[in-house]
């Protein structure tokens, strides 16, 4: 702003309809959900996996599920955008099963498995059988939590979901004491602090992405003890595979925005994802001036 540079956020270019063009949202859900198979294979002392910052590219980190033995456990994908797609990619490759909600919740396996779970299945409107989406998203205070029952089922969560500050969360930090609390593992794939996880208590880095919580004092130490709910937080997941997702965002960017430019959309298209111009903010990023001015 002080030397007048005009930036864009490649990542908020969005049509009328604000649907985001493109983004590495599925390079997240990717290595996001490979952490979550890392923490259960250190945890239970099974496996060794590298994490994708050791590989060279998605491939070799996909390579490693060959004859990987991942036991009979239960895993939780909450989200439908491109972060869960990625995930929902990572659990195919290690051939995780999916199964329906019904199935998840009552019978037992002798294979690992999955669910995603989407905003219906994670929220519901008191003395109404139906979640209405577009009510969902502009009325979340007046949801109430449906996640619990699944909690007693599951052994991992992979939290690719949007939150709203509005919104319950999935559960909360006092309930991580209780008996029936089953999961162990979380990769929080979304990060938000104090958010749908209440004990993502901070964004972790590539080169330490992983803590502990006790479960009795609530305060964050080493991962994979006794009594500690293991949480990755990393904010940057991407970074961690940059050939593949610079790759595919070039690409993405070559089918998508540059055809658009082409058809003499230019203006609209680049002022929606104009962050700064002319020494100040843009309208539409406004609610950035106090992070701006250093507040």
């Amino acid at each position: 702003m002080q030397k007048n540079i005009t930036l864009i956020d490649y990542e908020m270019l969005v049509d009328e309809n604000e649907h985001r063009l493109i983004g590495f949202g599925r390079w997240a859900g990717i290595v996001g959900a490979h952490y979550a198979l890392l923490m259960l294979g250190k945890r239970r002392k099974i496996y060794n996996l590298k994490p994708a910052v050791q590989c060279i590219n998605k491939q070799e980190m996909l390579d490693q599920y060959h004859n990987l033995q991942i036991p009979p456990v239960k895993l939780v994908i909450t989200g439908g955008g491109r972060v869960a797609q990625g995930a929902i990619e990572v659990m195919e490759h290690a051939e995780i099963h999916r199964v329906t909600k019904e199935e998840y919740l009552n019978e037992t396996f002798d294979k690992p498995v999955f669910v995603q779970l989407h905003s219906k299945d994670l929220y519901h409107l008191p003395h109404k059988k139906k979640v209405d989406k577009h009510h969902f998203y502009h009325h979340p205070q007046e949801y109430e939590n449906s996640f619990m029952p699944y909690i007693p089922h599951t052994d991992v969560l992979i939290n690719c979901m949007f939150w709203s500050p509005l919104a319950p969360r999935l559960f909360e930090v006092a309930d991580i004491e209780n008996p029936d609390f089953n999961t162990k593992i979380i990769a929080d794939i979304s990060c938000d602090i104090d958010g749908s996880v209440p004990i993502t208590f901070k964004a972790t880095s590539i080169a330490d992405p992983i803590y502990g919580v006790n479960i009795h004092d609530k305060r964050m130490g080493i991962p994979y003890q006794k009594n500690t709910i293991d949480v990755m937080a990393v904010g940057n997941l991407p970074n961690e595979l940059p050939r593949d997702a610079s790759k595919d965002f070039g690409k993405i960017l070559m089918e998508t925005f540059i055809p658009i430019l082409l058809n003499g959309d230019k203006s609209t298209l680049l002022d929606r994802a104009t962050i700064t111009k002319n020494g100040k903010l843009t309208e539409r990023y406004a609610y950035l001036e106090e992070f701006a001015e250093g507040g």
